[in-house]
């Protein structure tokens, strides 16, 4: 009751925004102690009427409910085909031509992070042998070796 008694001298004028937010939490938790104490008070007159099965079934409804209301995963994005960021790569590195093209540039082109691509030049991209290193971050395509993405046999 002091609680309330201290509330009443309090005018809207003087709450603040965080303080009416914070009061919002509190009624809500309020109200949600309220409802546990009616299903507790329900449960206890089951018991005193004697009825101590329907008493027991109500808690063990609580408990296995506690676990089955997990909220749903949402829809994760679609993944790339197998390849795509390699084809991706040499055609932009092909197209950069003897200057090359930084990491940094290829992720913003593909939209990818720059992690992606400086792991992809470090496992694929040497295991294929056609990329060179021309400096810290930047690759080219070896002169001597043709572009991954273009077909083998093309009809002339």
């Amino acid at each position: 009751m002091e609680i309330r008694q201290n509330l009443f001298p309090m005018k809207i004028t003087d709450l603040s925004s965080k303080t009416i937010g914070y009061l919002a939490v509190l009624t809500k938790k309020k109200e949600r102690l309220h409802a546990k104490i009616k299903e507790i008070e329900k449960q206890i007159e089951l018991l005193s009427a004697g009825k101590e099965n329907l008493a027991k079934n109500a808690v063990r409804a609580q408990r296995k409910r506690r676990g089955t209301a997990k909220p749903k995963a949402g829809k994760s994005a679609k993944r790339a085909p197998r390849g795509f960021l390699k084809t991706q790569i040499t055609k932009l590195t092909h197209a950069a031509g003897e200057a090359g093209i930084s990491a940094k540039d290829l992720a913003a082109k593909i939209g990818k992070p720059i992690n992606h691509i400086q792991v992809f030049f470090s496992g694929t991209g040497k295991k294929l042998g056609v990329f060179e290193k021309l400096s810290s971050g930047n690759w080219r395509i070896k002169k001597s070796g043709a572009p991954a993405a273009a077909p083998a046999n093309s009809p002339s």
